[in-house]
């Protein structure tokens, strides 16, 4: 920036009176002479801390640090006095629970310096977001609540959860994280793990559980094989004013929503009712529906505490070449505290059915894992089965836990390592506690094939990175680590599901590994083509004795 200094002016004609300076008088003579002095003063760098901001945050792991800088040549910053940092860009920081001071420093060519500082505080125990489901491998542009403060949290707009695989919701109206149930007596925590499912051609939100998010959306389904697709809300037609699409191509299915349950989506019948207990898939046999049944989602993971009732839902959707019967079944480890609320059905051909489940966990239960199977029966197409896992902790624990295990753990051969992080939360706000942690590892059928414990003193909250090694001996297949969190006579617990064996190739995969090979292929076919013609070109080109002959330069050598 310029600024213009010593400005000085001399005249010899004190008559300047008019609107307009000529520079001359009427005599011809010049009116006034000015002499200018400019200096040139290089300003300081203008530098913003955008976050974080003077707020509380509820994880101290990837905290961002985002700012602007204008007329920077070398940007640093410290925490608490520490260590100066040099950055280029946002960066994460990874700090310690409590107050913080975040010192940005910018300089220019100059050596002018600029210094701007925020004041934030770190609480874990204040609230927690459990979602591992939108944060790993297939999160693709879900958004991560820990990256904001305690009171954006409390008026989120945009959000997003996605997963890649399967589908995305867009919500379009502000949330409130933090009011996910008025009627919690410990509301420090929103578990979106359990009660928001997006899995292949279909999309539930328990609004039971979290009613600040039974808002309008835009929904997206993937990988869908339709044709001509009908929109379903809970296994029927969706009615025009609560459902609009937006458009289908290249197998997405974009449409609005006004409000929350479960949606998915069918071949058009051309005919379909509003309101019909299912609607008809187009019935051409033209293969754009398999000749099979899907079954959504694949697994149910249900935490509850004893006396506590909720609700969870299955669909079923038919692909078969016609009408089917269908019926649903529980093995006897879970049938004791699901109820289903109708197990006979028929589904004409692309038509789904979605089932209500009434988890209901009685006083005299105790708190433990349980695990067990929805079985799917038809008779043409045999069983699917629906892994369940059900958390029963105790009604008035003191304590929570969470336990999550990274994306690059979540298949393990055996004899291999499992990598998991365990975060403890003490919701009385007491003083420090010791309290009692179970480890096991459980199969589908609920046998225990590796067991730990120890004794943990925790204040407000405590992390844990916990590694298991899986014995040889196990057999490949799906596998659960529950941790159980014991403090005088209560129960808290948390699990989290891993396979043991080495990770399918999916279909996209495949794709990318043919395309891959086709063009490694192609190009070792076309080097070995330009080496050939190269190789034509040389002999073509090379001159022979005989040549020289021919050509009268050089006589034949006489023998």
């Amino acid at each position: 920036m310029l600024f213009i200094s010593n400005i000085s002016a001399e005249t010899n004609d004190s008559r300047i009176t008019g609107n307009t300076i000529t520079g001359e008088s009427i005599t011809g003579k010049p009116i006034f002479q000015f002499g200018l002095n400019v200096t040139l003063v290089a300003t300081p760098p203008d530098i913003i801390i955008i976050k974080p901001r003077n707020q509380t945050y509820i994880g101290n792991d990837s905290l961002i640090l985002n700012f602007s800088a204008t007329g920077a040549r070398v940007i640093w910053y410290n925490i608490d006095n520490g260590e100066n940092i040099t950055i280029t860009s946002t960066t994460y920081l990874n700090i310690s629970q409590g107050y913080h001071i975040l010192y940005l420093f910018a300089n220019n060519s100059d050596g002018n310096l600029t210094a701007k500082n925020v004041t934030f505080y770190v609480n874990n125990s204040q609230f927690s977001v459990t979602n591992t489901k939108y944060s790993g491998e297939y999160k693709g542009n879900s958004t991560l609540f820990n990256y904001h403060d305690y009171e954006e949290l409390q008026n989120l707009s945009n959000i997003i959860l996605e997963d890649t695989r399967h589908g995305k919701i867009y919500f379009n109206d502000l949330i409130n994280l933090t009011g996910d149930d008025d009627e919690d007596d410990f509301d420090y925590e929103i578990d979106i793990d359990s009660y928001i499912n997006i899995t292949s051609n279909f999309i539930y939100i328990d609004t039971n559980y979290l009613p600040n998010f039974n808002k309008e959306a835009t929904l997206y389904l993937y990988d869908l094989n339709f044709s001509n697709p009908t929109i379903q809300k809970d296994g029927v037609t969706c009615p025009s004013n609560i459902c609009t699409q937006q458009s289908y191509s290249g197998g997405v299915l974009v449409f609005n929503v006004t409000h929350f349950t479960s949606y998915s989506s069918s071949e058009s019948s051309g005919g379909a009712e509003s309101g019909s207990t299912a609607s008809s898939g187009s019935g051409t046999g033209n293969g754009i529906l398999s000749e099979d049944f899907i079954v959504s989602p694949q697994s149910l993971k249900i935490p509850v505490r004893i006396g506590e009732k909720t609700t969870s839902q299955i669909t079923i959707t038919n692909n078969l070449g016609g009408s089917e019967e269908f019926s649903v079944s529980m093995g006897q480890e879970i049938e004791k505290l699901i109820k289903i609320n109708e197990k006979d059905f028929i589904l004409s051909r692309g038509s789904s059915k979605t089932i209500t489940l009434e988890i209901e966990i009685p006083e005299d239960i105790k708190p433990d894992l349980y695990s067990g199977e929805i079985i799917v029966s038809s008779e043409r197409s045999g069983n699917k089965n629906i892994f369940v896992i059900i958390e029963v902790k105790s009604k008035d624990s003191l304590f929570d836990v969470s336990v999550e295990i990274p994306e690059n753990y979540r298949y393990v051969i055996p004899g291999g390592k499992l990598l998991s992080n365990i975060e403890l939360f003490d919701v009385s706000g007491q003083k420090k506690s010791d309290v009692k942690i179970d480890y096991e590892i459980r199969n589908r059928n609920n046998e225990i094939i590796l067991a730990s414990s120890e004794t943990v003193g925790v204040e407000t909250r405590a992390s844990l990175i916990k590694e298991f090694i899986i014995p040889e001996n196990t057999k490949e297949g799906d596998y659960i680590l529950y941790v159980k969190l014991s403090f005088n006579g209560q129960v808290a617990s948390a699990s989290e599901q891993f396979v043991v064996g080495k990770k399918s190739i999916s279909r996209g995969e495949i794709v990318i590994y043919i395309i891959s090979i086709t063009l490694l292929i192609s190009v070792i076919i076309m080097i070995w083509e330009i080496r050939k013609i190269k190789r034509e070109i040389k002999r073509y080109h090379q001159i022979t004795e005989q040549d020289l002959i021919k050509a009268g330069y050089i006589k034949r050598k006489k023998r």
